[in-house]
């Protein structure tokens, strides 16, 4: 679940505007979601197992509707199978609940545009970048500002504004010590849009 991991590493920031209010999930919800995951381990990840994967997350959610965790593991396994279509309302459905996620608007811009809704996902990222140039410096530490600053060059370069959001990562880069963030950052300062969008969602052309 490639793209799961990616958006954990770079895409995770709240802004102080819109800051998640703590939610307990339900026992019964937990219950299947962790049973979904360990189905995973245990079969090795083996596709065969991802229906029966997917009903449980299914079943997770309908126990209980806020439980973030579940319907995230629901998105990527959808993307696993292949079911794109699915995932895309999976994936509009968290962005109607959790407004302020800034990685799943990430995601959700990115399946809309791979499934062919490119105007809609201009749409979400713009909304994504929004939120970025939103966020109160004062209130969140250094790793959070570099994020949203790191995001917000990709955001940049997936509404073709290639050079602009080139420059600020390269900028970011040049002012990184640690050789691997660097390297990093640097990477995505060379990728094109569609580059971006094939590591969100391997396989989907």
């Amino acid at each position: 679940m490639k793209y799961l991991f990616i958006a954990a590493i770079f895409l995770a920031i709240q802004t102080s505007q819109a800051q998640s209010v703590f939610h307990a999930p339900k026992a019964e919800a937990i219950r299947l979601n962790d049973s979904a995951i360990n189905k995973n381990i245990r079969s090795g990840s083996n596709p065969d197992s991802l229906p029966a994967i997917i009903a449980l997350l299914e079943r997770s959610i309908k126990a209980d509707s806020f439980y973030y965790s579940a319907w995230t593991n629901l998105l990527g396994f959808q993307c696993q199978a292949g079911h794109y279509t699915t995932a895309l309302n999976t994936a509009k459905s968290i962005a109607r609940i959790f407004p302020e996620k800034a990685d799943m608007l990430f995601f959700y811009g990115a399946l809309q545009y791979k499934t062919g809704h490119k105007k809609d996902a201009a749409t979400t990222f713009n909304k994504l970048l929004k939120l970025y140039n939103s966020t109160d410096t004062r209130k969140v530490n250094r790793n959070d500002m570099q994020t949203a600053a790191i995001n917000k060059g990709i955001v940049l370069i997936l509404l073709d504004k290639k050079e602009e959001g080139k420059k600020l990562l390269q900028k970011l880069a040049d002012q990184e010590n640690d050789k691997a963030v660097k390297h990093y950052i640097a990477t995505y300062a060379s990728m094109t849009k569609e580059q971006i969008l094939n590591e969100m969602i391997p396989g989907k052309r």
